[in-house]
């Protein structure tokens, strides 16, 4: 036993049940397990061979000379499977002592591997030096037993040691402890793998360094039995390109489709994942179609194929109306451009899509800003040109008045020689329709001047209560015969004010006039002056009368309404002194409002600068 460790072959010392006697180094060294943990253990468990069954030492037991040589494959710990050729030998014992069994056993994985390899040369050399691929054919134990002229330079190795070379010596160590359990299961289910096929692969070169890797996978039949053909390609400079490319995609204001000539979805980036609400992996190998809207999609295909025909650059937005579909289902309308990509794996289609949801609105909202603008622009223009012709019209009509007027006066008077007192009655009547029309022009040239742009102001410094008291006064007559009390309250800070003297006054007697007509008699009537602002006051004219409902206010300051014709008839009135109320406190700077409620009166009011200098031609 001593000498057992002289030979340079492994030499093992098994009982008839197996288990080891002795165990010299060149056998540690083969099967990879220490001297003091192979003796008193079954053989069969250190080498992997089944546990039940026929042995190589129970066969050379039964054997005529007591001998038996057998090639068996050993799968030994933490090594790969090898090929190993056993020698064994039944020693007797001892006097009636149990036989033993002797093995030699001798590693020929490589030898092996090398014959598997003459034969296979006859039928595959031709083709795998052809393949511009890495292309390794190796057998179910892992061993390589053929690799064409690019496996050879891209691994690393000559012919001689990549032959019969463990497979897992080509993957890297961080992934090899997995490597045995895929190429079992694929020999268990064999089937054509394709390169790329969902797996970040990398491969192991001789020198320690590593490279990304695709490996596509194909079984053979052959005469040594079942085998596996792998494509190795290196992919460092595409990963390097596609890291640039990915880099350009990410950086691309719009979402980045890349489509393969099936259709198929290849690449995407971020804001593709924002506009159309999918995650990345959930669009990679889906058709593109997801992203079309059903009523779409059936003629999708025949635009894809005939855009693969004669692929071209075509801009966004050239006359195409198109639409895409988020994960929602919701559709929007979008502007796409396409581009054709010439890559190793074929053609592909970048698109860049984006949503215009947003400018399509904007360009409604134009167009219709626009036809409104239009609109008010001829209004505006059909207004000035009312307003000229109502100018004109009121300076024509009043002319010819206003010598009607004068010479009834005279005629009234007696100044032409005498009347008669029914004479004079008819006289007074002409008189007052006659001063009842010019007020009308004069309200109707006053009010299209304003609305022409063409009224002027006259300001100049004068005393608010001398105005106040001067139109209450010459409306007292028609206040007196109704008998209403009419109260002048100015606050004494706005003594003075800078105003057009004239337009004031339209303003006050169209208030005051109006209060006095719709104040019942024996009524009470306040004409109020207070500071409102710093720079403004504030004129109202206060009445008891019979009050404004809430829906008819908006009414009272436009042209031509009048809220009761029977109230117009009784009082008189054409429906404008209000509404030229608001346009000339308008052109003067301020505003007009109203206060009233039915039965509790009405405070009709006009908010004013204190100081309307600098306003002239405004």
């Amino acid at each position: 036993m001593d000498h057992l460790d002289d030979f340079a072959d492994a030499l093992v010392l098994v009982s008839t049940e197996g288990r080891v006697l002795a165990w010299n180094r060149e056998a540690e060294a083969l099967f990879g397990t220490p001297v003091a943990q192979a003796l008193g253990r079954p053989f069969q468990e250190l080498i992997g061979l089944p546990a039940s069954g026929p042995t190589p030492w129970s066969a050379a037991a039964a054997a005529p000379d007591g001998r038996l040589r057998v090639d068996v494959q050993v799968v030994a710990r933490d090594r790969p499977p090898l090929r190993v050729d056993l020698s064994v030998r039944m020693v007797p014992g001892a006097g009636e002592g149990p036989a033993r069994f002797a093995i030699c056993a001798r590693d020929v994985t490589l030898l092996r591997c090398r014959e598997q390899a003459r034969v296979l040369a006859t039928r595959f050399r031709g083709l795998l030096d052809a393949a511009p691929d890495a292309l390794l054919i190796a057998g179910p134990e892992g061993r390589i037993l053929l690799a064409n002229r690019e496996a050879q330079r891209l691994f690393g190795y000559g012919a001689d040691e990549i032959t019969g070379l463990a497979v897992d010596a080509l993957v890297p160590a961080a992934v090899r402890g997995r490597h045995p359990a895929h190429r079992a299961a694929f020999f268990k289910d064999p089937g054509t793998r394709a390169m790329g096929a969902g797996r970040e692969l990398s491969g192991l070169r001789r020198d320690g360094s590593e490279f990304p890797a695709e490996i596509s996978l194909s079984p053979l039949d052959s005469d040594v039995g079942p085998l596996v053909a792998a494509a190795v390609r290196d992919v460092t400079e595409r990963r390097r390109v596609e890291a640039r490319f990915r880099g350009l995609l990410e950086a691309a204001p719009d979402a980045m489709v890349i489509v393969d000539e099936a259709g198929r979805i290849v690449l995407v980036n971020s804001q593709t994942e924002r506009l159309f609400g999918y995650r990345r992996e959930e669009l990679l190998g889906q058709s593109v179609g997801l992203l079309i809207p059903e009523g779409r999609r059936a003629g999708h295909a025949a635009y894809r194929e005939s855009y693969h025909a004669n692929p071209v650059a075509r801009p966004m937005g050239s006359g195409r109306d198109l639409a895409a579909r988020r994960k929602d289902g919701s559709e929007f309308p979008a502007e796409i451009s396409l581009s054709p990509l010439d890559t190793e794996e074929g053609r592909l289609v970048s698109a860049a899509v984006r949503d215009i949801s947003e400018r399509l609105r904007i360009a409604d909202l134009k167009r219709e800003a626009a036809v409104l603008a239009e609109g008010r622009r001829r209004a505006e223009e059909q207004s000035r040109h009312k307003s000229e012709f109502l100018a004109n019209m009121s300076h024509e009509l009043r002319t010819p008045l206003n010598s009607i007027v004068g010479f009834a006066e005279l005629i009234h008077d007696g100044k032409v020689g005498p009347v008669n007192p029914e004479q004079r009655e008819y006289l007074g009547d002409v008189l007052a329709s006659a001063r009842h029309l010019v007020q009308l022009i004069n309200d109707l040239l006053d009010l299209s001047k304003v609305e022409a742009g063409r009224i002027e102001l006259a300001p100049q410094r004068l005393e608010l209560l001398a105005l106040v008291n001067e139109v209450r006064d010459a409306l007292r007559p028609l206040s007196r015969v109704r008998g209403l009390a009419i109260e002048v309250e100015i606050d004494p800070e706005l003594r003075h004010v800078h105003g057009d003297p004239g337009r004031l006054r339209q303003v006050l007697w169209n208030y005051l006039s109006n209060a006095i007509k719709f104040t019942p008699e024996q009524g009470h009537v306040v004409v109020r002056a207070v500071l409102d602002a710093p720079a403004h006051f504030r004129l109202e004219v206060e009445d008891d009368g019979i009050g404004i409902a809430v829906e008819d206010q908006p009414r009272l300051f436009v042209s031509f309404q009048q809220l009761d014709a029977g109230a117009a008839k009784r009082h008189g009135g054409t429906g404008l002194g209000l509404a030229l109320t608001r346009r000339l406190v308008e052109a003067m700077g301020g505003r007009v409002g109203l206060e009233s409620a039915p039965g509790r009166g009405s405070r009709f009011f006009a908010v004013l600068p204190r100081d309307i200098r600098g306003m002239e031609g405004k």
